[in-house]
């Protein structure tokens, strides 16, 4: 079952704002790319750690643990599948704060602050099982580096697909970074390719699935995996994928800009990527 839940680490994309070099073209119309981009990452890292809850405790099966630090409060407010109504759990990272670095350092080398709310209907040993990730405006839940963070709001709905995947939806999800707020949703399945042993370093996934939003200038737009995004569970790499082409299209219009995690067709781990718009062609720096 590790194989099937560490997946919530599959997806971090990269944020597109500090790019080295941008086309004027790719200034006007890049901002659907990059919400897609930073919703996707951090909602993922919001996976990563309601992974780590689920993983390593012995309610639900005990692993080492990977992400959550020793000093985030978690609080069980049903404890037993007996009573036949799953389990459910608060984490707590404690307050934003005003002074940088803002929220609580995690082990993934991500701040977080603010709760989130898991519920888990069976055992990870079930072939049933089905986690509800929850986080309102009211948890007051933020993401980042410790400077920039931003606030999300949605829910993720995990269940298991086979023998070595999983599906994560993504719904009502809302991104709010200061001045900027969109929305988002997202349909995914991650398959574990390689696995190292206990705990997530080493391993590598695959990504496949679609997402979708209405961007800071209330545009809406769709995105696709082309071809299927490798992640790689290794300092250095844990915050971008190594290889793997996604399209953003508007849903109005015929705009299309390509994304290219592995412009050099080497799978480095140099957090470069190359955005393709009809064309022309810029290599950018992954956040």
């Amino acid at each position: 079952m590790k194989k099937l839940l560490i997946v919530f680490i599959s997806g971090l994309l990269l944020t597109l704002s500090n790019c080295t070099e941008q086309l004027p073209e790719v200034k006007e119309n890049i901002f659907s790319a990059q919400d897609n981009s930073q919703a996707e990452t951090h909602f993922f890292a919001t996976f990563d750690a309601a992974y780590d809850v689920i993983a390593t405790d012995k309610k639900f099966r005990k692993l080492e643990t990977t992400i959550i630090p020793s000093n985030t409060a978690i609080k069980f407010l049903d404890s037993s599948f007996a009573d036949g109504n799953g389990v459910s759990v608060v984490v707590d990272f404690g307050g934003l704060g005003s002074e940088e670095p803002k929220g609580t350092l995690c082990q993934d080398g991500r701040y977080r602050a603010g709760k989130m709310r898991i519920h888990v209907n069976q055992s990870i040993q079930s072939a049933e099982f089905r986690a509800v990730v929850t986080i309102t405006a009211e948890d007051s839940f933020y993401s980042g580096n410790g400077t920039d963070m931003v606030q999300l709001i949605g829910k993720t709905t995990i269940t298991l697909t086979g023998i070595a995947g999983i599906r994560v939806r993504v719904t009502d999800a809302l991104v709010i970074d200061g001045d900027k707020e969109y929305s988002w949703e997202s349909d995914r399945t991650i398959v574990q390719t390689k696995d190292n042993g206990d705990g997530i370093w080493g391993d590598e996934y695959i990504v496949t699935g679609k997402s979708s939003g209405i961007n800071r200038e209330g545009d809406a737009f769709t995105v696709k995996i082309d071809e299927p995004l490798i992640k790689r569970m290794e300092t250095g790499c844990a915050n971008t994928f190594i290889s793997g082409i996604v399209t953003v299209s508007a849903t109005e219009g015929s705009q299309v800009v390509s994304i290219n995690y592995d412009p050099f067709d080497n799978q480095a781990c140099d957090h470069y990527a190359e955005a393709n718009l009809n064309g022309k062609k810029t290599i950018f720096k992954v956040k």
